[in-house]
Formats: C-alpha cells, sequence, structure tokens
C-alpha cells in the first residue's frame, strides 16, 4: 500500500553504503524515518529543512519505510543563500525533531507557514526564533496564560510553575525581570510584527537560552542540543 503526504525533513543519519536514514515530520502521520537511496530523485530528503511531497510503501508495525517518490513542494531560495536565516532554521530543526513525534496538522502546518514566511520576508526578522518557540509552546499547550495580564505590567516567568507573576523574584527557577517582559511582549505578537520590534543580540540570544530552559521543563529535555554552540551567532 502506497500513501502520499507532505513532510519536512528534520533530520538525517548515516545508514549503509549510499543510503541514511532521514526523519520527516509528515502532515499526515507525524514523524516516520525512511531509508533514502542517495540518487538523484531521492536526495531531497537528505536536506534538513525540505519541505517535499512524497509517496511511500505504508505498511503496518514498521518503524522504517521506503520512499517511491520525492519532490520539493516548498524552495527556501532565500534562506538557503542567507547564513542568518539558515543558522536560525538549523537550530530550530533540530529542536524540532525532539518536539514532534504525533500527528499533528496544526503543527505541521505553523511549522512551513513560518519557515516560509522567514525565507520571503525581507524586513527585520530579530527575535524570530524565540517567537517561534513561543508558538511552539503555545500550540504544545504549555505556555502560560497571559490574557488577564495587563499591559505593561512588569512580570517575571516562573519556569518551574511555568506563570508570569507580578512579584520580584531572585530565584534560579524565575527569569530575569529584563528578559521576562520581552518573552511576555513576544508572546503577544505575530511575525509580521517583528518589523517594529526591536530586540538586541544580546537580549535575544539570553531570551533565546530561557526558553529553551522553559521547553526542557515543559516539553522535552534540549540539554543535549548539538546546535545550541552557534545560538551567539544569531541576531
Amino acid at each position: 500500500m502506497f500513501d502520499s503526504t507532505k513532510g519536512i525533513v528534520l533530520r538525517t543519519y548515516p545508514f549503509r553504503e549510499n543510503q541514511c536514514i532521514s526523519k520527516v515530520f509528515t502532515r499526515e502521520f507525524g514523524t516516520l524515518s525512511f531509508i533514502v537511496k542517495k540518487t538523484k530523485n531521492q536526495v531531497i530528503l537528505s536536506q534538513p529543512l525540505n519541505v517535499v511531497e512524497l509517496t511511500f510503501q505504508n505498511s503496518k508495525n514498521k518503524t522504517l519505510f521506503f520512499v517511491k517518490e520525492a519532490y520539493i513542494c516548498l524552495p527556501y531560495g532565500n534562506i538557503l543563500f542567507n547564513n542568518k536565516k539558515l543558522t536560525i532554521c538549523i537550530v530550530l530543526c533540530e529542536i524540532l525533531s525532539k518536539c514532534l513525534q504525533e500527528k499533528n496538522i496544526e503543527l505541521f502546518d505553523f511549522v512551513t507557514t513560518s519557515f516560509d514566511w522567514l525565507n520571503k520576508t525581507k524586513e527585520k526578522y530579530s527575535g524570530f526564533n524565540s517567537l517561534f518557540l513561543i508558538k511552539l509552546c503555545q500550540l504544545h499547550g504549555v505556555w502560560p496564560h497571559v490574557d488577564g495580564a495587563e499591559s505593561g505590567l512588569l512580570v517575571q516567568l516562573d519556569i518551574i510553575q511555568g506563570v508570569f507573576i507580578t512579584d520580584e523574584v531572585d530565584s534560579k527557577t524565575v527569569i530575569p525581570q529584563k528578559e521576562s517582559n520581552e518573552i511576555y511582549k513576544l508572546s503577544m505578537l505575530e511575525f509580521d510584527q517583528l518589523n517594529t520590534y526591536n530586540l538586541s543580540e544580546e537580549v535575544n540570544n539570553s531570551i533565546f537560552n530561557f526558553i529553551i530552559t522553559y521547553i526542557s521543563e515543559h516539553l522535552t529535555s534540549l540539554k543535549s542540543l548539538k546546535s545550541i554552540r552557534i545560538i551567539k551567532e544569531l541576531n
């Protein structure tokens, strides 16, 4: 039985000679692993970030699947030639490979439309990586509810409790007020509003690290994140 679905390539692993294992988050079936031959028709499945349409042999009780055909359905013309954008996407892709498992069409559409926005935008996008992770947490249902907070209110984010608090607290589990307020303000934005949001490289890197810690507490451990070493290069 053959099935077709869209998918985003998250990670690849060496397998046999002229083959690799490709971990793909598919729209219809969740995360699946495919045996990919390094041929002209299948090489696109060996490149993380690629959004593809693929047809594969679907068999129950199997953990590895064979690809019949695949082609790019969302080309990233700008990201692949923009080192800053590419670095952002590589880090986020590794995080997604740890967070995405079960079928979730809403999450799949969020990931692909977000990367497509980053690919196409010519405006400022500083803070994209942090806002992306905030929205990822929101879709997983693990982000603090902030509807009742007053505009302009100074807050701190308690990582363990997963709540914004208004009392100033000095604790290793509570994010400092400066970064907490930036995180709070970011959580209210859409990607196309980043062009009016001023976020320095230093602050963005700091809040990104805090959000990584938050995700590790509430969603999945990111302590072994290999690409974390290049976060300092993000703006």
